[in-house]
């Protein structure tokens, strides 16, 4: 836009120019004042279309005042004795106004569709240099400023890292930069200083302010600010990841190693994830898509959204994972477990009836509590997915021999005996899952190891029973304290 301001004046003097010699080519041929004004309406859309409106509309007045003078009588007068003439150049310069206008504007939105296209482009571009495997935060951080500043026009770029408290820093910045970006951390705000042409973005990690993405130089949009501002915390959580996972490489166990890189995995899911949600947002924000455009975007911004949902779950999973587990196995009341696992799951459950059969005698299991609550938590959450809405779950407890057997029943589509031996299995989902599912959201396929695991440490057992006729039971099977050779895990 500024290349087409500098250019106006010598483009308005050829337009001038332009208009002067169809005015005494006319003449000379003798042409009658509508083949003159056609010709100076295209001089006239010229003008708006690589200058602007206001240009354009300085010209056409021109031309009005020429076609007055030399071809509307009384000739090489200004004045106008016919009111039809009036008519005539009324009409002229209202459609030369109009035409100039849907020029210009057509030539603005072209212009502002190619300053996305390149912003995307800049964007892909930083995110490819930007989102590398294998560098720790400490490496990475410093090395974002120098990679935004070298795809946009910005005269200095700056990161403040709120976990080391330093700020990185590219290109000529103003002196007290540093603390001014300090100070929009803590004022937690997203904002434009249009007196020093700086822009002041929050780098948020899992919705959590983690730094500031300082910019100066022209103002961008929020769109590409906020984009680039989830490339840095996107990156700076990939160093973060990476730095956890070469922790845990160095002296953590088997099973703590493989929850590390499944943290990991879920954090490399999430940079796509964002990069899609990023593309179809902006799609939508643009405004120009029809109706079955408009549809698919939508579908694809809200399956992004549905897998990142699953991809938290997969973090709250590796967390659970990750911690060092410490089984305390004691006398507990499976009744008191039952209780504080449903009494937690209330909010869930709203739309169903938990019925709980406890067998009166002792019931009591030689258990950690907490374990076997998170394992029972699972197996409501299971149960909850894959059955009926609507349909009632039911948690039972007996004593059998020397053993106190859990039940978590629920009413929904049978899963096939071939898979009911590889429901524990990590990241196994029987199939057909949309059929299980009855159209709820989507599981992981980590759960049921997860309860297995946790129930196996405690020295019991786990398993599955399904069927058109009683549903699905996942039973838990725990040593009885009331046993003399109860077993301690």
């Amino acid at each position: 836009m500024n290349q087409l301001k500098q250019s106006f004046q010598p483009r308005l003097l050829l337009g001038c120019l332009a208009v002067a010699v169809l005015t005494i080519i006319g003449l000379r041929l003798n042409m009658n004042m509508a083949s003159v004004a056609a010709l100076d309406l295209l001089i006239v859309v010229l003008v708006a279309l690589y200058s602007g409106f206001w240009q354009a509309s300085i010209l056409s007045l021109g031309a009005v005042a020429s076609l007055d003078y030399y071809f509307i009588p009384p000739l090489f007068s200004l004045a106008v004795a016919d009111p039809q003439s009036w008519v005539s150049l009324a009409t002229f310069e209202c459609t030369a106004v109009v035409v100039s206008r849907l020029s210009h504007a057509a030539k603005l939105q072209a212009w502002t569709a190619e300053q996305r296209r390149r912003d995307v482009e800049r964007l892909y571009n930083v995110s490819t240099k930007i989102l590398l495997p294998g560098v720790s935060r400490d490496q990475l951080a410093p090395q974002i400023p120098h990679l935004i500043r070298r795809e946009f026009p910005q005269r200095g770029v700056a990161l403040f890292d709120s976990s080391t408290g330093s700020v990185h820093s590219a290109g000529e910045l103003p002196q007290d930069f540093e603390s001014a970006t300090r100070d929009a951390f803590l004022q937690g705000l997203d904002y434009f200083d249009d007196q020093r042409q700086i822009s002041f973005q929050l780098v948020r990690i899992g919705g959590k302010p983690e730094g500031v993405l300082a910019m100066a130089g022209p103002q961008m949009t929020g769109l590409v600010a906020g984009a680039l501002a989830s490339l840095g915390a996107l990156a700076l959580e990939s160093g973060r990841s990476f730095e956890r996972e070469t922790l845990a490489q160095a002296g953590r166990q088997t099973e703590q190693l493989r929850a590390a890189v499944l943290d990991a995995l879920a954090h490399e899911f999430k940079t796509p994830l964002t990069t899609i949600r990023a593309a179809s947002s902006g799609m939508l924000e643009m405004g120009r898509l029809a109706s079955a455009q408009k549809e698919l975007a939508t579908l694809i911004d809200n399956e992004a959204d549905h897998l990142t949902q699953l991809t938290t779950k997969l973090l709250r999973t590796a967390a659970l994972e990750s911690d060092s587990v410490k089984v305390r196995s004691r006398p507990a009341s499976v009744r008191e477990i039952i209780d504080s696992v449903v009494s937690s799951m209330r909010a869930q459950l709203l739309d169903r009836r938990i019925l709980v059969r406890i067998e009166d005698r002792q019931n009591d299991v030689i258990a950690d509590p907490d374990l076997c609550a998170r394992a029972l938590t699972q197996l409501l959450e299971n149960a909850r997915t894959y059955s009926y809405s609507g349909s009632d779950i039911e948690l039972s407890a007996v004593f059998q021999a020397s053993e106190v057997i859990i039940a978590v029943t629920n009413q929904g589509a049978p899963i096939a005996v071939t898979d009911q031996e590889h429901v524990f299995d990590r990241f196994y989902r029987a199939a057909p899952f949309e059929d299980r599912a009855a159209g709820r959201g989507s599981g992981t396929g980590i759960g049921l190891s997860v309860a297995k695991n946790l129930i196996e440490a405690q020295g019991g057992r786990i398993w599955v029973e399904s069927n058109d006729t009683r549903g699905t039971t996942f039973y838990v099977a725990l040593p009885s304290a009331t046993e003399p050779c109860a077993r301690k895990a």
